[in-house]
């Protein structure tokens, strides 16, 4: 059995001498780069070195094998140290066959070959081989033997090797297909573009092909088509495309025999206002792509997908080529529209002229036979798209116009007749006025006076021009979606009249922000078109009326009218609210209220208007007023300016509310500051009285209705508060106690214990007397 051991000891010595010997002739041409040696012959000799190592282990373990088969049998105990010097020498024999394979493909890339296909293989399998032998290093250094010398000599010579023969593949390449890389930056010149495509024989072209072939197994090949789809699309396709007609974009010719050029026109490009003519402009593509085809038809791949070059470029531009077509050739020449359907049969002819250029495409090979213009989509789909897309379209562009032109709307409630569907309506009130009772007569109602429109009538206000446009917009697009039998487009349609009235309630008041802080009238002017457009959409279901009226109109009703009617409430708010700080500057000083003059009396011209002051006036001498009155006028002028700009926007009602909530802040602020004061003096009492008194008279006259005085209807807590407060500061106390007459008098339902006895004890001094009226309050 010392046999068996000493035979594989032996072999192992000898793979170990021999891969030793071998290294150090790997060092010296690879590393030492000895100028002595012959190159081809030195990498010969390494090579055949290896090979006949290679075949003595070889012959030697099958010798081995057969005396590790007698030691199994005759001393067990040996095989396990036997089996580890064997797989020592077998790891050695791998590593062995791995060094033996990468120089072979070491010396076929040395090689001078015609066959670029053996340089493609050659570099692929060396670089595999490289990777399992550096696998492999591992394996046989954990035994003391280091071989990683070599390995790196190796990879170094792979490198340049690798090298060498790309750049020659590349100059193959570069001699026949003459093509620029462009610039990725925006903006870059690209006027000045061409390429040159050489004519081969056929030796020549068996011999250029078998390059592209060695480029596509290699990975050079996919960054030369990269460069032909930027040249073909960025610069070719976008300069026909943007002549507009495609007349004179480009130019072929042929400066010598055996080469063609494809160059830029550098006359001026169509101007972007030219119409699009897409019949056009796609034949010119079909020349272009002709032209091209014509060129490069020879230009084959011989590897086993055995695709030609044109399908490669077709595969590359194909998706982005068809998107140009569609966006910016076929959506230019037909512009979507909002209303109607005129343009249907236009555009599906532009489609058909698309599809027309990619069987033509097909026919050429750039594109794959299932390639298509529109994909799976269907026309009829594509086009209730863009009509919604137009729609929106206008209404983004509606909302955001000023408001520099006003419109008059609605009707005056002695003009009925004037009101549109009138009769219809008044018969769906009647069908509905057997269930709802008074209530509906009531709101229906125009004979009797009322603060309250009336239930389908629209108040007469003004609103503007831009609003009366988006309405009839909105009004075509529900009568198109009634009118439309495909359920999918009916349901788009419903869609978008929802989607533009949620684009308006969001955009407009972000539009007009500042003028609506700005300008009062502005602010009504949006107040008055949200409550339009949500009246107009409420009588949509007696204009627009089908077998779906509720399915379509009812998402409209329930979301939209409260949108537009929350984001008018809050406009207007935001205004008055601006006005009552402004107001409060002037009654924030408490002062104001104190040190009154003795015995002043207001008179009739006292709060008046500049319009309203009496002839009088002008020959009366000039007093000094106290600071109270000239705050609370000015709180008025104030008041009278909001007036008199929304006066002619606003509806009656509406006019009535707002001025009454400015009117009842300014009423409130009174009575807030007379109820917490704690001491009157008798004189600021009286004068106060008389000035409260002379106020309500005047606020009487702002808050009208009809010509009539409305204060008591507008604002009548706050006016009757400070009515009843007149009467405590200006009477005694037995005036106070039979006007309270024990909680039951009118005063009592205007204020309240408390505050009436907080005046009592302000007003007159401590006594028996007040303690008395108090207990009895």
């Amino acid at each position: 059995m010392p046999s068996s051991e000493g035979s594989y000891r032996e072999l192992e010595k000898k793979l170990k001498d021999g891969l030793t010997s071998i290294s150090a002739d790997i060092v010296d041409k690879y590393g030492n780069l000895t100028v002595a040696l012959n190159i081809n012959a030195t990498a010969k000799l390494i090579f055949d070195r290896l090979e006949n190592l290679d075949d003595l282990a070889e012959l030697s373990a099958r010798d081995l094998e057969t005396l590790i088969e007698q030691t199994e049998k005759e001393n067990p105990e040996m095989l396990a140290e036997i089996k580890t010097q064997a797989r020592s020498c077998e790891n050695l024999l791998e590593f062995l066959r791995s060094m033996k394979n990468v120089e072979e493909q070491l010396v076929i890339m040395r090689s001078k070959t015609t066959n670029r296909i053996e340089w493609g293989n050659s570099i692929l399998a060396c670089k595999d081989f490289l990777n399992e032998t550096n696998a492999l290093l591992e394996g046989i250094q954990c035994e003391g033997f280091d071989m990683s010398v070599p390995l790196k000599h190796f990879a170094a010579e792979y490198s340049v090797l690798s090298y060498n023969c790309r750049y020659q593949l590349s100059a193959d390449y570069d001699r026949v297909m003459n093509i620029p890389k462009l610039s990725k930056k925006q903006g870059s010149d690209k006027s000045n573009v061409s390429f040159t495509v050489y004519s081969t024989t056929t030796e020549e072209q068996k011999s250029f092909n078998e390059t592209l072939t060695a480029m596509n197994m290699i990975g050079q090949l996919p960054e030369r088509v990269d460069a032909w789809k930027s040249v073909i699309l960025d610069v070719f396709c976008e300069a026909i495309i943007s002549s507009r007609d495609g007349s004179g974009a480009f130019f072929v010719d042929k400066p010598i025999p055996d080469q063609t050029r494809f160059s830029i026109n550098q006359k001026p490009r169509g101007k972007k206002d030219k119409t699009m003519d897409v019949e056009k402009v796609l034949e010119s593509m079909k020349s272009f792509f002709t032209e091209l085809s014509a060129v490069l038809q020879t230009q084959e791949l011989l590897d086993a997908c055995g695709r030609n070059f044109i399908s490669m470029i077709g595969t590359a531009i194909q998706p982005q080529l068809i998107s140009m077509i569609l966006k910016d050739v076929i959506a230019i020449a037909a512009p979507v529209t909002e209303t109607a359907d005129e343009d249907q049969d236009m555009f599906i002819r532009l489609l058909q002229l698309g599809e027309s250029f990619v069987d033509t495409m097909k026919t050429l090979g750039f594109f794959s036979p299932n390639a298509k213009l529109l994909f799976d989509l269907d026309t009829d789909t594509i086009f209730v798209t863009r009509r919604c897309f137009a729609i929106v379209s206008k209404a983004n562009k509606l909302i955001n116009e000023t408001y520099d032109k006003l419109v008059t709307v609605g009707a005056e409630d002695s003009v009925v007749n004037d009101i549109d569907l009138l009769a219809r309506a008044h018969t769906h009130a009647e069908k509905y006025a057997k269930e709802y009772k008074d209530d509906l007569a009531r709101l229906w109602s125009h004979n009797e006076e009322s603060q309250f429109p009336s239930y389908f009538a629209f108040q007469k206000c003004t609103v503007s021009a831009s609003t009366i446009s988006f309405v009839n917009l909105l009004r075509d697009c529900m009568k198109a979606a009634y009118a439309c039998e495909d359920e999918g487009a009916r349901a788009k349609l419903a869609l978008t009249a929802e989607n533009i009235v949620r684009l308006y309630v969001i955009q407009s008041p972000r539009k007009h922000a500042d003028l609506f802080s700005s300008i009062p009238n502005m602010a009504a002017i949006f107040y008055n078109n949200c409550h339009y457009i949500s009246h107009c959409i409420m009588i949509m279901s007696f204009e627009c009326s089908g077998n779906n009226q509720k399915t379509l109109l009812e998402p409209l009703l329930v979301d939209s009218v409260i949108r537009l009617r929350n984001v008018a409430a809050d406009c207007m708010e935001k205004t008055l609210t601006r006005c009552r700080r402004e107001m409060s500057a002037y009654l924030e000083d408490h002062s104001i209220f104190e040190h009154l003059p003795a015995s002043f009396k207001t008179t009739k011209n006292t709060f008046s208007a500049a319009e309203e002051m009496s002839e009088a006036a002008d020959i009366m001498i000039p007093r000094e007023e106290p600071k109270l009155i000239k705050c609370l006028a000015a709180c008025l002028l104030h008041i009278r300016l909001i007036a008199k700009n929304l006066r002619e926007p606003l509806t009656e009602v509406v006019y009535c509310k707002v001025i009454g909530s400015l009117v009842s802040f300014l009423l409130d602020s009174l009575v807030r500051h007379v109820v917490t004061t704690s001491d009157f003096r008798e004189n600021d009492a009286n004068v106060m009285a008389d000035v409260f008194k002379r106020l309500l008279e005047v606020v009487a006259n702002i808050v009208s209705y009809k010509n009539q005085s409305k204060v008591t209807d507008f604002c009548a807590r706050e006016y009757f508060r400070l009515n009843e407060i007149v009467f405590v500061l200006g009477n005694r106390m037995q005036d106070i106690e039979q006007r309270w007459f024990n909680a039951k008098g009118p005063m009592a339902e205007h204020l309240t214990r408390s505050e009436v006895v907080g005046l009592i004890k302000a007003l007159f001094s401590d006594s028996q007397h007040r303690n008395d009226l108090i207990s009895r309050l």
